[in-house]
């Protein structure tokens, strides 16, 4: 969806941004249904307004926006504060006003527009942010986004119990919802008569003045409303008490039934009382409808890692990792950033230079995944290495990037193999026929333009690069550069596993461009070429960005890589790219033992355009030091598992074998570790 133009209302001197958006349709919504009852000519009681609303007043319950294109936490913020107003039986001094800036942010958060450069959110995103993490009062969260962690806490104080979706044709419906919860949330196209409300009228049912009505909308704005009665609802704006009667105005029953876009009814949930409750602070995915109530925790449902020890809880795997999607560009994970950026910031510089300032530790662990398969893979990986990296004396931090090659490779291109060729031969029936399979493999995975999208795939890590504030890896390398200057001693350790060599490389190069030094760079199996690696790993230890004594590749044996598998492929995933998806057949990979091997530097083995690059690498890094596996089977700390391409980062003994080297620690006085995800 592009973005939303920004539009304004010009009240008084002031602008004020007119962009709430309609919610998108979702099924899932849970609708209102309203009871049968005898519903009063109005509401609230004339009584309760004469008696209880000069307190409502005085507590500065009525809020205002000014030019802040917020409208969706404002509104929903007016409605929750009249609500727990209500809850405390309508006290003449109430002071607990949540953040609309809380509120504000976590509807954008939820909403999922592309970009950033838009201001405006919808009302479901809003009602998704308070479902999720709860509403903390304002001082916590000022327009600027909290100072520290203690929204968190605060905010599973304030619950939603549940919510659903009126139909906001149903005039009705919407007045039931009033009369049994005295505050629902709305939004609607609003025109010039909003801006010329008489200022003169009373907030009560006969005082209130009227928005006239006129034919020409001039924006989207979401609201409260708090009552109604027969000319209409009764409207609690967000721009001052100079606006309407100290705040309110009636909108008369036609002009909602024109422009209303949608329409919200809530109930406040049983505030959680735990002393170790916190609003959870990161995304959090669920598979519950719009408008169900949240758990008895304030977490991911049906958590595989509940019962395990030692690991994280997704909270803390997030304050670790930034997040990138395939096309490079950072994904905001964090409610209280204001932006992808900010994301970066607090993982990469605020949150580390905070932890390493107060510790013994200097040793950054920089943990490069794969890309292979989801995101919720990658993070349910985090959570079990990271606080293992951590109890070894490291800060770990990880870059979370989905390419979609598991996918592909074990949907798209077995499916299409096992339509076009039957069933994939078995392993002893003979090198011949499995080569025969192969070739056939490689040729249909350049047929289904497997190979443009592995390009692609490194053209979007290369973009990551960008100086733009919305490229990862140029944000996170600027983070660390700062981070260097901030902790004088810091030492940056990169360990990149298979297609995360090409984030290293790309990494190392920043790292030149901007004088930071790399302590040292492990490799697992990388899938990048040897061009690549001359370009990138070669060319940082010649620039003295990383000591090539402190440049380590761990590849699996020739025999391990042809009885690997990939999906219908009968050979490794290295294999597999060297042969079919790089632009030339048989192109050398970084992470293969015989591109390490003088002896196979030959167009037998390798295309004859690659062999001058070839030769250049095995001047630079002889095959000796090179650490090869070649055990049929490695331990992940609960069991053997066979050695492949995707083992590197469940073999405890490599692992450990690096983290010794990081921190001078012997390997048998390191932590045991249990990497079995």
């Amino acid at each position: 969806m592009d973005a939303m133009p920004k539009t304004h209302a010009k009240l008084g001197k002031q602008l004020i941004s007119l962009d709430a958006r309609p919610d998108r349709l979702d099924l899932r919504d849970l609708p209102y249904r309203c009871l049968i009852e005898n519903l009063p000519a109005e509401h609230p009681p004339a009584a309760m307004i004469d008696g209880k609303l000069p307190g409502y007043l005085k507590s500065h319950l009525m809020l205002d926006q000014g030019r802040e294109g917020a409208c969706t936490g404002f509104g929903l913020a007016a409605a929750i504060n009249f609500q727990l107003w209500a809850r405390a039986g309508f006290a003449d001094q109430h002071s607990d006003r949540v953040s609309p800036h809380m509120l504000y942010r976590l509807a954008r958060f939820y909403d999922e527009w592309p970009g950033d450069d838009y201001e405006g959110s919808s009302c479901r995103g809003a009602l998704k942010g308070w479902q999720k993490h709860g509403a903390c009062t304002e001082g916590l969260w000022p327009v600027n986004g909290p100072e520290d962690e203690k929204w968190r806490s605060d905010a599973v104080t304030r619950p939603v119990g549940i919510y659903y979706r009126i139909d906001k044709n149903s005039i009705v419906d919407m007045q039931s919802a009033l009369h049994n919860m005295h505050a629902i949330y709305v939004s609607a196209n609003v025109h010039t008569g909003w801006t010329k409300v008489d200022t003169k009228g009373a907030p009560t049912h006969a005082g209130l003045p009227l928005i006239e009505h006129q034919p020409k909308s001039i924006g989207g704005h979401a609201f409260a409303i708090v009552g109604y009665n027969k000319r209409g609802f009764i409207v609690q704006n967000s721009w001052g008490t100079d606006w309407g009667a100290s705040g309110f105005a009636i909108l008369t029953y036609q002009d909602w039934i024109e422009n209303g876009s949608d329409a919200w009814v809530m109930g406040l949930g049983v505030p959680i009382a735990r002393d170790d409750a916190r609003s959870p602070a990161f995304r959090v995915r669920s598979k519950r409808p719009a408008g169900s109530a949240p758990g008895t925790s304030w977490g991911p449902v049906n958590d595989p890692l509940d019962a395990r020890q030692n690991t994280w809880p997704q909270e803390e795997a997030y304050r670790h990792t930034i997040v990138t999607g395939n096309d490079g560009v950072l994904q905001n994970r964090l409610p209280q950033a204001a932006n992808p950026a900010d994301n970066a910031r607090l993982v990469c510089h605020a949150w580390p230079k905070q932890a390493l300032a107060g510790s013994a530790t200097r040793d950054l662990v920089l943990f490069l995944h794969g890309g292979l398969g989801s995101e919720a893979s990658s993070i349910e990986r985090i959570r079990i290495m990271g606080p293992w990296l951590s109890a070894c004396n490291t800060y770990p931090l990880f870059v979370s990037w989905k390419s979609g090659w598991k996918e592909i490779l074990q949907d798209i291109v077995a499916d299409k193999a096992h339509q076009l060729f039957g069933a994939t031969p078995a392993q002893g029936i003979g090198d011949h026929l499995i080569e025969k399979w192969d070739r056939a493999v490689e040729k249909l995975t350049r047929e289904l333009l497997v190979r443009s999208m592995w390009n692609e795939m490194k053209e979007n890590i290369a973009e990551g690069m960008r100086k733009e504030s919305d490229a990862g890896l140029s944000a996170l390398a600027l983070s660390l550069q700062q981070l260097s200057g901030d902790i004088k001693d810091l030492r940056i350790h990169l360990i990149g596993h298979s297609a995360g060599s090409i984030i290293g490389g790309h990494l190392l190069s920043r790292f030149t461009e901007l004088g930071v030094k790399a302590a040292s760079c492990t490799l697992y199996a990388p899938a990048c070429d040897i061009a690549f690696a001359n370009t990138h790993y070669r060319k940082a230890v010649e620039a003295n960005t990383l000591a090539r004594d402190r440049f380590t590749i761990h590849t699996l044996s020739d025999r391990l890589e042809l009885d690997d598998t990939t999906g219908p492929y009968r050979k490794s995933l290295l294999y597999l790219v060297s042969r079919a998806l790089e632009r030339l057949h048989k192109t050398p990979l970084l992470g293969m033992q015989l591109a390490h091997d003088p002896e196979c530097s030959t167009g037998k083995y390798w295309h004859e355009d690659t062999l001058d690059e070839l030769k250049k690498w095995q001047e630079f890094y002889q095959r000796d030091s090179l650490d090869l596996l070649s055990k049929r089977q490695v331990s992940n700390g609960i069991k053997l598992i066979d050695s492949s391409h995707g083992c590197f980062d469940n073999a405890v003994d490599i692992i450990a074998g690096t983290v010794a080297a990081i921190t001078g620690t012997a390997k048998d006085k390191l932590p045991p570790g249990r990497l079995d995800y």
